[in-house]
């Protein structure tokens, strides 16, 4: 039998703050939703942290596979 594969982790407020203090952005709050961080900053922008998978850019909408791409040698 194979072992369940574990879902990706959604990311922690205190690694969004480190990421956010890291990149330079003045942060005024922080907003939890059920389903993603929203950063507020001081001069009105917001951006909002969701969970992301790396096969979404692999697989289009239809779930099937990207058209194959030449690798380079």
């Amino acid at each position: 039998m194979s072992a369940a594969r574990r879902s990706p982790r959604r990311p922690t407020l205190a690694s969004v703050a480190r990421q956010a203090q890291k990149a330079g952005i003045d942060v005024e709050r922080f907003e939890v939703e059920a389903e993603k961080i929203v950063i507020i900053t001081r001069c009105g922008d917001s951006v909002s942290v969701e969970p992301t998978n790396p096969w979404d850019e692999v697989l289009n909408e239809d779930g099937d596979h990207a058209p194959k791409q030449k690798r380079s040698a």
